[in-house]
């Protein structure tokens, strides 16, 4: 982005990329995913480390992979939650970005019922409970799946 070499609609496009990447990376639900995966993939990574070890116990693995499938849904609570809003902070801090999630922006669909008895959604006003239902508990769900 700050290349002075380039020149012309190459350097604008590239500037209008770097511009976008920067303002993403400094989103506060971006930072905030990014800590999410550190930890699950910091717990997966010891059960990996374990299992292509060349001394493989199998019932040293299971144990691991018990613990790291029991460490995922404790983390998957409201405390977890916490500790993410908590570690992002800090970083948010360090960053010099903004600790507050995007608005969330309301899309007005209108479908159809069918059926009398289906009930309509409501959908979640709140950008925190957003993050916590649409990205924080989905990933965990997968992950703690993939462990199963």
């Amino acid at each position: 982005m700050e290349d002075n070499a380039m020149t012309g609609t190459v350097r604008g496009r590239t500037m209008v990329e770097g511009n976008g990447i920067t303002r993403n990376i400094h989103n506060f639900k971006f930072l905030c995913g990014l800590v999410l995966w550190h930890d699950i993939l910091f717990a997966i990574n010891v059960v990996s480390k374990r299992l292509q070890g060349v001394d493989l116990d199998i019932s040293g693995a299971m144990e691991q992979l018990d613990k790291a499938k029991s460490y995922l849904q404790s983390y998957r609570s409201e405390e977890g939650f916490q500790n993410v809003l908590k570690n992002e902070y800090k970083w948010a801090e360090e960053l010099h970005t903004e600790a507050i999630f995007p608005p969330i922006q309301e899309y007005k669909s209108h479908r159809r019922s069918h059926f009398d008895y289906e009930a309509w959604d409501n959908p979640i006003k709140d950008p925190k409970q957003q993050f916590k239902v649409e990205l924080f508990n989905q990933v965990l769900d997968c992950a703690i799946q993939s462990v199963e």
